[in-house]
């Protein structure tokens, strides 16, 4: 059985692709959504006019604009 490493320890362990993935398109904007959220409450609004970035629906986009 394989032991728990102790807090602190650097782990090398890599995450598999699809949970990276996953993160990086669920997690993250989500979380992303609820920090501008907060701070617009606390009286900080830190979002832009327009979108910075702007990202294809991968389901709509033809295979030649890929």
């Amino acid at each position: 059985m394989p032991t728990q490493a102790k807090p602190g320890t650097p782990r090398s362990a890599e995450i598999n692709s699809e949970v990276k993935s996953w993160i990086d398109n669920v997690i993250v904007p989500v979380l992303v959504k609820e920090y501008l959220d907060s701070e617009e409450k606390r009286g900080k609004p830190l979002r832009a006019e327009k979108p910075m970035v702007q990202c294809p629906d991968s389901k709509n986009t033809s295979e030649e604009d890929k």
